[in-house]
This record gives C-alpha cells, sequence and structure tokens, in this order.
C-alpha cells in the first residue's frame, strides 16, 4: 500500500502537473483562478485518491481478516496518508522543476531509489553500509513509519518513531513548501 501511495503522489501526481504547468500557467494569466487555487485543487485531488486506495486496500485487509480494526491500524492508516500528502506535495515540486520528458524517463529509477532507501534494512542485517543508509533514511518521515509499524507489530512503545516521523516530515518539507512557495509567487 505505501509503494502505491508514493508512487502515485510522487510519479504520476508529479508527471500530471509537470504535463499541464504551462496550461495553468496561461489559465492563471487569463482568468481569476490563480496557481495557488490550482496547487490547492490538485492537493485535494490526490488527497482523495490516495484515501481511496488506501481505504479499497484496508477493506480487502479486513475482507481477507489479515487487518483487524484497532487502533494501531487506524493510526498507520492516518500516518499512511500523511506520507500521501507529504509526497503530494513533494511531487507538485518535482512537477513544476522538471520537464514532463525528463519526468516520464527517471519514473522508473526514481521509484527504485525511493524503494531502496525506504526498506528498513537495519530491521534485517547490519553492517556499516547499513549504518551509513540507516543515517540518510533518519532524515525522512518514511523511516519511522517503518519504525511505528515494526514498534507496534512487537507492542513496544512507538512514541520516539512517532515524535521522528512528525519532526523529519516537518524538517524535510520546509524547503520544499519554501521552493514551492517562490516558484508559485
Amino acid at each position: 500500500m505505501l509503494l502505491g501511495i508514493v508512487s502515485n503522489s510522487l510519479l504520476t501526481f508529479g508527471s500530471k502537473i509537470s504535463s499541464t504547468r504551462k496550461f495553468y500557467s496561461l489559465y492563471n494569466r487569463i482568468t481569476t483562478y490563480t496557481i495557488h487555487q490550482f496547487l490547492v485543487d490538485q492537493i485535494m485531488i490526490q488527497i482523495i485518491a490516495n484515501l481511496t486506495i488506501s481505504t479499497l486496500i484496508t477493506l480487502v485487509g479486513f475482507g481477507f481478516q489479515v487487518l483487524s480494526f484497532n487502533w494501531q491500524t487506524l493510526l498507520l492508516f492516518l500516518l499512511l496518508n500523511i506520507l500521501g500528502i507529504y509526497f503530494t506535495v513533494i511531487g507538485f515540486f518535482m512537477g513544476q522543476k522538471i520537464k514532463t520528458e525528463t519526468f516520464q524517463m527517471m519514473s522508473m529509477p526514481l521509484i527504485l531509489l525511493v524503494l531502496a532507501f525506504t526498506l528498513p534494512y537495519h530491521l534485517m542485517t547490519s553492517g556499516t553500509l547499513i549504518t551509513l543508509i540507516t543515517m540518510i533514511q533518519q532524515l525522512f518521515p518514511i523511516h519511522y513509519f517503518y519504525g511505528i509499524y515494526y514498534d507496534l507489530m512487537m507492542q513496544n512503545s512507538y512514541l520516539g518513531n512517532l515524535l521522528g516521523f512528525t519532526i523529519s516530515l516537518v524538517l524535510t518539507l520546509i524547503p520544499v513548501l519554501y521552493l514551492n512557495y517562490k516558484k508559485l509567487k
């Protein structure tokens, strides 16, 4: 589910923004519909798309009885959709900066890179390279999402990972939001 939301928010959405940015730039000049309204509208559409993806998969999980309806499932559902918003904002920025052809050409390597840096290697093995990768992963909220999931599964306290999730989410979004704001101004 996580990979679906990440690829939808980052790649599909980013590519859509890239391919329609000139149209909305023109539309912005000849109507009262601003690029800021476009951003908000497109993010709302993405939130609905991500909620639909995660809700359907969660309902299938309930149907096959591999998920149970409890507060842990609700917490992970909420955090997953927060990650969807996070990657949507990043996808919007990438769509503003990268040409459509380049975006489409790099979509597969990009999702593989994102996947490579989201897997919790430190839970599976150890070593110098794993330590280095984990240090890089700790800059981003997806690392802490896996930590929360693992803590809930092992019935450990997840509050440290929840704090890390929140802090990394805010700190990594600040430059992206600032650059988006400068681009839209």
